[in-house]
């Protein structure tokens, strides 16, 4: 979903999950940006999962007035097929880079939509989308190479031993306001 450049990142595991998160998006930009209406048209496909009359409750209750494009003409929907495949391109390298298989992909597709956000777009004078919400440039400081090797304290470490290592192997994939986000792939390749 793209709004003047903001772009968040759902991952839906079903069509039916479309109202749910559409509802979601649009109270997030209801409290980003009080008092204005950013959204005045919902263009997609005749899908389904669009043209229900769960989405069709949300996008009313919104004030937002659908608009549906021919089928197979992507060209209608232009911007957003643009973003998508922006994205699809970014996470694919993100995969490449760091080895991880592509049933990762959700976890390179988070860090990929936070990278984006902070990259600059001509569409927006050439700020970022962080740059146009927040007023001021974010701090690129602390990005690291995706899939980069990370050591975690733990502090489950038996305290009797002075050489035992007080870290355990991780691996980046993702950043937080707060730190970063970081995975044992031993330990998430037996959760999946």
């Amino acid at each position: 979903m793209t709004i003047r450049g903001i772009f968040k990142f759902f991952p839906l595991k079903h069509r039916t999950q479309v109202p749910t998160y559409l509802n979601k998006a649009l109270k997030n930009l209801k409290r980003l940006f009080p008092g204005k209406s950013y959204f005045r048209f919902f263009r997609s496909d005749n899908g389904g999962e669009f043209i229900g009359e769960k989405t069709l409750e949300v996008l009313d209750k919104f004030d937002i007035q659908r608009e549906p494009v021919e089928p197979f003409a992507h060209e209608h929907n232009g911007k957003i097929e643009r973003v998508h495949r922006t994205l699809e391109e970014r996470i694919r390298a993100l995969l490449f880079v760091s080895g991880f298989p592509n049933s990762y992909w959700e976890l390179a597709a988070h860090c990929a939509t936070y990278i984006y956000n902070r990259t600059p777009h001509s569409a927006l004078d050439y700020i970022s989308p962080y740059e146009k919400v927040h007023s001021k440039k974010p701090d690129l400081s602390y990005l690291r190479i995706f899939g980069s090797r990370a050591y975690v304290y733990n502090d489950h470490v038996a305290r009797g031993n002075k050489t035992a290592s007080r870290s355990t192997t991780q691996y980046l994939v993702g950043f937080r306001n707060t730190g970063y986000t970081t995975i044992d792939l031993i330990k998430f390749a037996r959760s999946t």
